[in-house]
């Protein structure tokens, strides 16, 4: 789903596996015990990470939340790990960005970046960014089974949140 994120309105849509709606009656009971699920409209019914697009809310944020300087900079070594963590977190470019500001991890879409910035900003401190962009609410879209998964926060998650799982959710 593209949605416009001033009003939530949807402007283009897709769904996939598909069906052909002409074969429908003939083709039902095979539709119905397919097990890629066809008939699930996966562009409201299902939940999907946002992906990178986050990181321009999660930009928004640290500028509004952190009191940002746009001399800070950060380092990426093209991966990321914690104390006391056993994962080692990569960013897409193996051989890292080297040292990028604000400007530079959006453009470039620096893993290493939104993650150590994803982590001083905090999992509610994401979860109150992805809320001013509507992600926290339906689309109104006039199709039955919309459904949607909030945006993770310790407002709405499990009890068990560890800071790889607010690294995780810093990237989308």
């Amino acid at each position: 789903i593209i949605s416009d994120p001033r009003d939530n309105s949807i402007l283009a849509m897709a769904s996939s596996p598909r069906f052909d709606p002409n074969n429908f009656s003939e083709d039902y009971n095979n539709l119905k015990n397919d097990p890629s699920f066809p008939m699930l409209h996966r562009a409201i019914a299902s939940s999907y990470p946002p992906g990178s697009i986050f990181k321009i809310y999660e930009a928004l944020g640290i500028l509004e939340g952190m009191k940002y300087s746009d001399k800070h900079s950060e380092f990426c070594p093209g991966f990321f790990s914690m104390a006391g963590a056993a994962h080692t977190w990569k960013c897409h470019k193996l051989t890292g960005h080297g040292q990028v500001n604000l400007v530079d991890a959006i453009r470039l879409s620096c893993d290493v970046f939104f993650y150590k910035m994803g982590l001083q900003l905090g999992i509610n401190g994401l979860y109150d960014t992805a809320v001013q962009f509507n992600r926290d609410r339906l689309t109104g879209i006039d199709l039955k089974g919309e459904s949607i998964r909030p945006y993770p926060s310790l407002y709405t998650w499990r009890k068990d949140w560890y800071p790889g799982d607010t690294a995780n959710a810093a990237i989308g």
